[in-house]
């Protein structure tokens, strides 16, 4: 690979730095109990008491209603991720203890919510709807092509293995694959040789690295190898539930159409 060609591949990366973010949902369900104005009069502590009672589908459309309720709803301190948590178990039946690096409601966005690409703003069909656990997103397969690159690339622009060794990834064999569940059912946690990275993530990563001093790199990729080791066994264990559930869903469809 010349240069000029290692040159691209680094800008293409670059201009993916961006961090996305889920796109704000059109909810359209109501609040039954109070009105915005009686909702806005109340003290915080009453507020996120009666939060706590709430879908989470609610929290998410109270995020909508005014900058207040974002800021309380959309911070990650300890008491607001209590409310998504006690939230999430209550009505989705969900007791999964999640990372650090992953947000209550980015979990549940992914998880159950979410419907549009977070980076194209589109509304996501079953058939166009892309999610990696491992970055964090939910994308349509366009942006996806578009957001993540290959290990092969990835080396060929001369990316420190160091770095490479830190970052989350995806198999090739999964990436292209829309029914990522007989996949993972057959080889969880196998990545393959020549796995796929979001661009952002990589983009991130390298400032990181070329900001440490020579003293700081080992502890820093000690702690991010250790960071993905952990995320990446609860990928795998929430998988194993999907795939159980997705098969279950194949199953019954062929048994309904004979």
């Amino acid at each position: 690979m010349d240069i000029m060609q290692n040159q691209s591949i680094k800008e293409e990366i670059k201009m993916d730095s961006t961090e996305t973010s889920p796109s704000k949902e059109k909810e359209t369900t109501q609040i039954p109990t109070y009105s915005t104005s009686q909702l806005l009069s109340l003290p915080q502590e009453l507020f996120m008491e009666i939060c706590e009672n709430l879908h989470p589908k609610d929290l998410y459309t109270l995020t909508l209603v005014c900058k207040q309720f974002r800021i309380i709803l959309w911070s990650d301190s300890i008491n607001t991720q209590q409310i998504w948590c006690n939230s999430r178990a209550k009505f989705l039946h969900s007791l999964m203890k999640l990372p650090n690096s992953l947000t209550e409601q980015k979990f549940i966005w992914l998880g159950y919510l979410g419907q549009t690409c977070q980076c194209c703003g589109q509304d996501l069909e079953d058939n166009n709807r892309r999610r990696f656990w491992e970055f964090k997103v939910m994308v349509c397969s366009k942006c996806a092509d578009e957001k993540t690159i290959s290990l092969a690339k990835l080396k060929g622009s001369h990316v420190s293995e160091k770095v490479i060794s830190c970052l989350p990834c995806i198999s090739e064999t999964n990436f292209r694959n829309d029914f990522n569940f007989l996949v993972n059912a057959t080889s969880p946690g196998y990545n393959g040789t020549n796995p796929y990275y979001w661009k952002s993530d990589v983009s991130r990563a390298i400032d990181e690295y070329n900001s440490l001093s020579e003293d700081k790199i080992e502890d820093w990729i000690k702690a991010k190898q250790d960071e993905l080791e952990d995320f990446n066994q609860i990928i795998v264990n929430m998988r194993i539930k999907e795939d159980e559930k997705d098969i279950n869903n194949l199953l019954c469809n062929i048994l309904l159409s004979r």
